[in-house]
């Protein structure tokens, strides 16, 4: 392991041992408030680092992503009749191209600046949305540690995996360093410790259903992770941005996390 290397793996643990208490304060101890603004405000930094990517130096498409996400969190996380999100399904399309026509120039990324406004509410909206949803559940904290185990682990088994074993690539296009064996380290890590989780803390999670739970969710976790870097590939930046050091940014560190929270939703509320 190189200096630079060492360095940044020292900041990584560094930056966890300072994160980590504090979910697992807003997971299970912390008033029934924290958790769902912590993650309206990470969802709202998510927008912002993404709309710098994509559109930047332009504030109105920070302000449309922004306001965008937080409407589209608002209608999944929220207790509604059914048809009440109708409304706003139709105008966001609308207004997310209209977005893009009043701002056309450069007119070569238009279209990738129309991507963002239709999709990028939805990707963190929705998403994040999903993780305040299974908070509320009964056992919702440990649901939401599920999530979190899935992406966090399966990184951190991915990383060492890696570099131990790694030998053939895994998507060499979008992400060079990452390794057929670190992903299948990650899915190994992901699945001891949401066995732990199940042991200790979420007793309606059945065995039969906590490891391909696990393994789905870590490996749509890699998925997402592979998309983040797609799209940073694309708009020629190496992180989201510089918020957790040694991490990068907010996106760099939850990509993985919605696209868990999203099987570990749709395990929760169909399969259980």
């Amino acid at each position: 392991m190189t200096g630079a290397s060492r360095s940044n793996l020292r900041l990584r643990l560094l930056t966890a041992a300072v994160v980590v208490p504090l979910l697992l304060y807003m997971l299970f101890v912390g008033p029934g408030w924290l958790l769902p603004s912590a993650t309206v405000l990470v969802a709202s930094l998510g927008a912002l680092e993404l709309a710098a990517m994509v559109a930047p130096g332009q504030r109105l498409y920070a302000l449309y992503g922004l306001l965008a996400t937080w409407t589209v969190l608002a209608l999944v996380s929220a207790r509604l009749p059914d048809g009440a999100w109708l409304p706003v399904l139709v105008l966001l399309p609308v207004v997310g191209m209209l977005v893009t026509l009043v701002r056309p120039e450069p007119i070569e990324t238009a279209g990738v600046r129309t991507g963002f406004a239709l999709g990028g509410p939805l990707y963190l909206g929705v998403l994040f949305g999903l993780v305040v949803k299974l908070f509320e559940r009964e056992y919702g904290g440990a649901w939401v540690l599920v999530v979190m185990v899935c992406a966090f682990l399966s990184d951190t088994g991915a990383y060492f995996a890696g570099r131990a074993f790694g030998r053939r690539k895994l998507h060499e296009r979008v992400s060079p360093k990452k390794t057929i064996e670190g992903a299948i380290g990650g899915l190994l890590a992901a699945l001891v410790g949401v066995l732990l989780v199940r042991a200790f803390l979420l007793p309606v999670l059945p065995l039969w259903g906590a490891i391909p739970l696990s393994l789905v969710a870590a490996a749509l976790g890699q998925l997402g992770d592979l998309s983040e870097s797609m799209i940073k590939r694309s708009t020629g930046v190496k992180d989201s941005g510089d918020l957790l050091p040694g991490h990068g940014g907010i996106l760099d560190r939850t990509d993985a996390l919605v696209f868990c929270a999203a099987a570990v939703w749709l395990y929760a509320e169909y399969l259980m």
